[in-house]
Order: structure tokens, then sequence, then C-alpha cells
């Protein structure tokens, strides 16, 4: 039995992309770690940026080893510029204020949809990916594909009917395809794809399923096809002053047994 302890804190800062009324992440107010930008830390895992003076931390809580390198990970990340400073309660996460848990994620207006990008040369318009460590990248329209949007990092995004399939440079596969509504707090209403299955160039792969349709809380992570593990999330129940649901236990499941990670809050 393992137990993590969670501060919920409520730091102030203005909000960014799961709370205002753009994607598009705020060159000051940026989550995730900025490739062009260094860091400074006094403590392990610790990222601090003189130029915004952002406060960003970064665990990989659970990891459990699968073949030919394709672990499965949870991450777990913190961003203080991801709290909105007049309701902190808001914050669109599964882990207390300010921390995020997810594997990955397309941001996009709802009234443009995750590929309304690709057909307009406003960038503006165009969706940004969220990797589960939090990093940002903005998906523009490709000049060569209608239907294939393309990052910076040469991240790419293929638009389907029922979601967004997303290849990493390196060939791993994201089909999104989790819908969710996201509180915008203000009158742009913005959405997201959440991953629903990774698969590697080897094949291997993980199904991610989710408590509920247009729910952001994973249930379980499961891999094949000859490498069988498991992941499983409970939650405390809801509450009035909570927009989510709070992380309680994760257990992972491989052949060598089961591991139970609890986790607890304090205000």
């Amino acid at each position: 039995m393992k137990r993590l302890r969670l501060a919920v804190t409520t730091l102030w800062c203005v909000s960014i992309s799961a709370i205002c009324q753009e994607v598009i992440p705020d060159f000051y107010k940026g989550p995730g770690l900025d490739p062009n930008r260094s860091s400074v830390n006094q403590n392990f895992n610790e990222h601090i940026d003189p130029f915004n003076g952002s406060l960003q931390l970064h665990y990989v809580d659970i990891n459990v080893p699968g073949n030919g390198g394709f672990d499965i990970q949870v991450t777990r990340s913190y961003n203080n510029a991801a709290v909105n400073e007049s309701n902190p309660n808001t914050f669109f996460g599964s882990a207390g204020v300010g921390w995020s848990v997810h594997f990955g994620r397309i941001l996009y207006k709802a009234t443009i949809g995750p590929c309304g990008g690709r057909l307009y040369t406003d960038v503006l318009k165009d969706p940004v990916l969220e990797l589960p460590d939090g990093s940002t990248q903005i998906l523009a329209g490709s000049a060569t594909a209608g239907a294939t949007l393309i990052s910076t990092q040469r991240w790419r995004a293929d638009c389907s009917g029922s979601g967004v399939v997303v290849y990493s440079p390196d060939g791993v596969r994201y089909d999104m395809t989790q819908a969710v509504g996201i509180p915008s707090g203000g009158t742009q209403a913005l959405a997201a794809l959440y991953t629903t299955k990774i698969t590697d160039r080897n094949g291997n792969y993980a199904n991610i399923a989710y408590v509920q349709g247009g729910s952001p809380e994973v249930s379980s992570v499961t891999t094949g096809p000859s490498d069988v593990r498991r992941i499983d999330f409970s939650y405390f129940a809801l509450t009035s002053s909570e927009s989510t649901r709070r992380i309680n236990t994760i257990t992972s499941t491989d052949s060598t047994g089961n591991r139970v990670y609890t986790y607890g809050y304090q205000a």
C-alpha cells in the first residue's frame, strides 16, 4: 500500500485554456514546459519559469512496464497558472486544485470543432494538443492534406467522423474520441477530446475507459494483445463545491500482482 498526499492549494493567477475563452495557451501563462525557455528549481521535479514566475510540478505516480518499452504511466502535473484566482473551485482536474491527470487530449472551441483549424487561416481557430505532462502544441492546417493538422514539433492529427487520431513523431498513435465539455467561464463554449486508445508501432495497445460518456475521469486502462496489464481508478463522490471528482485510489495489476495507491487531500 502506497499513500500519496496532495495539498489542495489555492494559488492566485490567471486561468489558462481550460478556463478562459481561448484554447490557445497564453504566452505568459501557458501550461507545460516550454522547450525554448529554461527553468530553475530548488526541489526534485520542481520547475519555476523565470520569465513568467509560474510553478510546475510533474510526477510519474505509477509506471507499469510492458513489452517493447510500451510502459503505461499515470502522470500527475501541477501548474499554478491553471487556477482561476477569482473562482479556484472551477479548476477542471481530478487530483486537487491545479493538478491534472490524463493521457492526452485535444482542446478546441465547440462552435468550430476539433478540426476547424484546417479550414481557416486564423490561428485562434486552431485546436491545441495537450500531453499528460501539461505541455501544449498548437495544431495548424497542413497545406498538403485537407484533413490533417500538424504542430511545430511534428505531431500530426488526422480528422475522422468519431474524433481525432494523433500521431507522435516516433509513431505512437492516440485515438481521441471521448468528447467532454469544459467550463469556459465566458461566452465561448470550449470542449475537449480525450484519449481512448494508445497504440505503439509494434501493435501493443492500451484501451482507456471513462466513468461515463462526456466524463473526463478515467475508470480503467487495459493493455493487449498479449501483454495484459490493468490500471483501475476510483473517485470520491462529487460535492457541490467541486466541478470534477477527486481520485481516491489507483490500482495497478500486472504479472507481479496488485499495487494500490491511495490519494489524500488537505486544505
